[in-house]
């Protein structure tokens, strides 16, 4: 009975945390003694989504960007140092420095951008504000800024 008595008293309230999904896993006794398992809500969480962007026929072009990423979880779009260098790209200072991550767990701070890089797509330009990235995985990787102000659809 003592074991009843500190396993209720364990077990949180139904009025507490309303609204919020039941934390509690494992196996609890009914009324009738039998032990159920409990059920583990966890809040929804979308996958992670990237679009990798490949040109074909014009990545013997000196001018066009061959690698280019879509990325709507991050929010700022990024072009790596070494194409900024290569293609001579003015570079500013931003007012702010950011911390950017890449899913290895690798982090970089990040100050200068490219202000309004002219990227063509389909033929049509389209202007971005491109912060420099030391990581050289892609030339551009466009972010909710860029998709955002370009109302852009990815699906």
């Amino acid at each position: 009975m003592a074991e009843k008595e500190k396993f209720q008293s364990v077990r949180p309230s139904n009025t507490a945390n309303r609204g919020s999904p039941s934390r509690n896993t494992g196996n609890r006794a009914s009324s009738k003694g039998v032990m159920k398992d409990t059920a583990v809500r966890f809040e929804a969480r979308a996958p992670a989504r990237a679009y990798r962007v490949c040109a074909r026929e014009e990545a013997t072009s000196p001018d066009v960007i061959t690698v280019a990423l879509i990325d709507p979880r991050s929010t700022h779009s990024y072009v790596c140092v070494k194409f900024v260098a290569t293609k001579s790209l003015p570079v500013e200072f931003s007012e702010f420095v950011i911390r950017v991550s890449n899913p290895l767990g690798k982090h970089v701070l990040v100050d200068r951008f490219c202000k309004n890089c002219l990227l063509m797509i389909r033929c049509h330009y389209f202007p971005a504000d491109l912060m420099l990235l030391p990581f050289d995985e892609f030339n551009v990787i466009l972010g909710m800024d860029w998709l955002t102000l370009h109302d852009a659809v990815v699906n």
